[in-house]
């Protein structure tokens, strides 16, 4: 079993649920090609709650008809990390780096059981956090495929 993930990309300016830049959304639409091009189409959508998930994959699905999406936290939300190690939240509220579980930190969340209950080929919209989580060192806006038996990862290009 496999699925794939789209890392989101570049974001307009730093600050609590941003937006993505034109880099970014001119890296999506080459991500939106190589999709098209060579990943079957997913049965399924699943982005995070973050502006910048919502975007993503609202770009890349307007191009594959048909298939739904769905929102999880599990994929990110627009909350984020400040250069003062503080982590803003989406509510504004500014916490330090200690008060704050991020998936990573969870024991008992393990994302790729997670995974492995998705319908085979899903497309996850994510971000650095959800990698983390994986124990995958990844790059923003590319596209990823997981082979879920052996819980490895590789960029698609």
């Amino acid at each position: 079993m496999k699925c794939y993930m789209v890392l989101v990309g570049e974001t307009a300016l730093p600050g609590f649920d941003p937006s993505l830049s034109d880099n970014g959304y001119k890296k999506l639409k080459e991500i939106r090609q190589i999709i098209l091009a060579k990943i079957p189409k997913p049965p399924l959508m699943i982005c995070g709650t973050g502006s910048r998930h919502r975007e993503t994959c609202s770009f890349i699905g307007a191009k594959l008809n048909g298939v739904p999406a769905k929102l999880s936290p599990f994929c990110g939300s627009g909350d984020y990390k400040a250069k003062d190690g503080r982590i803003s939240l989406v509510n504004g509220l500014r916490v330090l780096e200690h008060e704050y579980l991020g998936l990573k930190e969870v024991t008992g969340f393990n994302p790729w059981t997670w995974i492995e209950g998705l319908p085979n080929n899903t497309l996850l919209c994510t971000d650095e956090e959800f990698m983390s989580a994986l124990n995958v060192k990844s790059k923003k806006g590319q596209l990823y495929k997981l082979n879920i038996k052996n819980h490895t990862c590789r960029q698609v290009k």
